[in-house]
C-alpha cells in the first residue's frame, strides 16, 4: 500500500448470490455485476445480477412460502421478528460498517441505522396481538364481523442510502401481519442487504 492510501476496511464479506426460497443462488442467466467503495474507487466483490426469470423464481419461492408463513400463530411471528432484531444488534458494527463503506455514508449514521432497525422490528413485534378485526350489530340474531388477513407476496424497492434498514426495517410490517417480502435492493450498495439471513430458527 503506498504511502497515504488508506487501506481497506476489513468487512469479512464474501458475496453469497440472490437470496431465494431461503437459499443463495447465482442468477438465472449467470450474469454479475461490479460493486465498489464510493470513497476508495475499490472493487468490493461481484455479486449476481437479477433477470426477469429470477424475479419470477423469487416471487414463485415467496408465494410457496406464504402458505405456511400466513398459518404461523402471531406470537411466533413475533417471536421471528424479535430473532432477527437481537442478530442486528449483535452485528451492529459491522453491518454498519459494511453500509458505510458500500453506499458512502459516514459509519456512526450508518450503525444508528442498525440500531433503528431492532428498535422498529421490536416494535412491530409488540404491535402483531393488534392486528384485529371490527364486529357489529343491526339487531337481534345479527352480527357482523370483519377479519384481517394476510395479503400475500409484497414487492418492495428500496434506494441506496440506507441499505440495511430499509431492508430489514421496512419489511417487519408485512410480516408480521403474515405476509411473504421480495425485495429489490439498489445496485450501488448492495452489499449488506445480501449479508440479512433470516433465522432458521425463531425460539
Amino acid at each position: 500500500m503506498a504511502a497515504g492510501e488508506d487501506a481497506e476496511p476489513e468487512l469479512g464479506y464474501t458475496p453469497k448470490g440472490l437470496y431465494i426460497g431461503g437459499k443463495w443462488e447465482d442468477a438465472a442467466d449467470g450474469r454479475t455485476f461490479a460493486t465498489f467503495n464510493p470513497s476508495t474507487g475499490k472493487k468490493l466483490g461481484e455479486l449476481p445480477y437479477a433477470s426477469a426469470a429470477d424475479v419470477d423464481r423469487a416471487v414463485q419461492a415467496a408465494k410457496k412460502a406464504f402458505v405456511d408463513w400466513r398459518r404461523v400463530p402471531m406470537r411466533e411471528r413475533a417471536k421471528c421478528l424479535e430473532a432477527l432484531a437481537k442478530r442486528i444488534r449483535e452485528q451492529r458494527d459491522l453491518l454498519g460498517l459494511m453500509d458505510a463503506v458500500d453506499a458512502g455514508n459516514a459509519v456512526t449514521g450508518m450503525r444508528g441505522d442498525m440500531d433503528w432497525t431492532a428498535d422498529s422490528l421490536e416494535y412491530f413485534a409488540g404491535l402483531v396481538t393488534e392486528i384485529k378485526g371490527e364486529t357489529s350489530s343491526q339487531g337481534p340474531r345479527h352480527l357482523n364481523f370483519t377479519r384481517r388477513q394476510p395479503y400475500g407476496v409484497v414487492g418492495k424497492i428500496n434506494p441506496f442510502n440506507h441499505p440495511f434498514r430499509f431492508c430489514a426495517e421496512k419489511a417487519a410490517a408485512p410480516l408480521a401481519a403474515g405476509n411473504c417480502v421480495g425485495i429489490k435492493r439498489r445496485c450501488t450498495s448492495p452489499c449488506s442487504r445480501r449479508a440479512c439471513g433470516w433465522p432458521r430458527r425463531c425460539r
